[in-house]
């Protein structure tokens, strides 16, 4: 599983990058599909990156069904511990 580094690394990727069109959305889908794969990091921290991943997805035109970060754990195979 991820480390705190890895989801401070992928929300780099996502959002410090300042490409634009299908590379930038790219980045963004990434860091939305591995939020709920990662490791030790608390609630608060899951929250700042999911507002970050947010905001990015805005700029990438990048449509977002999940409104909280917790829906991205519903159905899927990650449980949050």
């Amino acid at each position: 599983m991820r480390t705190n580094e890895s989801l401070v690394g992928n929300i780099k990727t996502a959002l410090v990058k300042t490409d634009t069109g299908n590379r930038g959305a790219r980045h963004v889908r990434n860091a939305i599909a591995r939020l709920d794969q990662v490791e030790d990091v608390s609630d608060a921290e899951r929250a700042r990156a999911w507002k970050r991943i947010q905001s990015a997805a805005k700029k990438f035109d990048v449509e977002v069904e999940a409104d909280d970060w917790r829906d991205l754990f519903k159905g899927g195979k990650a449980k949050k511990r």
